[in-house]
């Protein structure tokens, strides 16, 4: 589905001896009227929009993606994007 790239929710390090994990989490809105994909795959078992309060009431394999909607809906901080940038970018443009 393509979406805008609003800002960021989060950015997350995990440094380990064997190395490192670094996640950004983005907050994006979908582009025109694309419906979620609608067969099974790999990567999930079926995508559809729902409201903050049908999801609290599902079986989800975790609460991580909850938590991260109900910090948007509680007006949570969403970071610009141009907090990401090119290493080495000139730094006030």
């Amino acid at each position: 589905m393509p979406v805008t790239l609003d800002g960021i929710l989060r950015v997350e390090h995990s440094p380990s001896p064997t190395g490192a994990r670094l996640r950004v989490i983005f907050h994006a809105t979908p582009k025109g009227n694309t419906p979620p994909k609608s067969q099974p795959d790999k990567e999930s078992l079926e995508a559809r929009w729902v409201t903050i309060a049908e999801m609290r009431n599902m079986n989800l394999r975790g609460r991580e993606v909850l938590d991260l909607c109900e910090h948007v809906e509680k007006g949570g901080p969403i970071y610009p994007l141009s907090l990401v940038t090119w290493e080495d970018e000139p730094w006030g443009n």
